[in-house]
């Protein structure tokens, strides 16, 4: 299924009828989605029980998992994390939006995580810090994993929260933001722009 720049901008409106099909979580609406977890943490550890039977049945292919700074507060994330490195599930790749906003403010005055790649190489994964805003450099990092044979991946992709859309960008208040219709005429013209630049 092929989306439209209108159909990816995460939004959601009073006016039910052009929610788009992304939505503001993960759906099982959108191709390649197995698991919509709904409470925070528990993405990570489904992925973990898919990736272990992946590896004991010689399965060749990868689980990825895309995680929100704010998720990885959840304590099934660092158990799932644990589990992964001891079993060496180097089918499992997870991807943590790193905006340093959550719904309530900044992060790291909220549950600090830093250092968070030192956290991630303590529990045996191969981590690396990226740019989440370079594709270039996301899909490079995206076709060389696993990083390190027997070790999960974990990539931190730093962003900035409503990048492109300038009265949204680094606003925390944005992460749930309900939005009318002339906001979002205005969402669509500045991610447009910005591709096209």
């Amino acid at each position: 299924m092929d989306y439209c720049i209108a159909d990816i901008i995460i939004v959601f409106s009073y006016n039910s009828d052009w929610i788009v099909p992304m939505g503001m979580h993960t759906t099982l609406k959108i191709p390649g989605v197995e698991l919509a977890a709904g409470s925070l943490g528990h993405g990570l550890s489904f992925s973990l029980g898919i990736a272990l039977e992946k590896k004991l049945s010689n399965k060749t292919s990868r689980v990825f998992v895309l995680q929100g700074d704010e998720e990885i507060n959840a304590s099934p994330i660092w158990e799932a994390a644990m589990s992964a490195g001891k079993y060496q599930l180097d089918n499992l790749i997870t991807i943590i939006d790193r905006s340093m906003y959550n719904m309530e403010g900044n992060t790291q005055t909220i549950m600090p995580l830093e250092p968070l790649e030192d956290k991630w190489r303590s529990f045996g994964w191969s981590v690396k810090t990226v740019d989440g805003h370079n594709v270039s450099e996301l899909f490079e990092n995206l076709s060389s994993v696993p990083f390190e044979k027997g070790k999960p991946t974990c990539i931190i992709a730093k962003t900035v929260k409503g990048k492109g859309v300038t009265y949204m960008e680094g606003k925390f208040n944005f992460h749930h933001a309900k939005i009318n219709d002339k906001d979002y005429d205005t969402c669509v013209a500045c991610l447009e722009k910005n591709i096209c630049e």
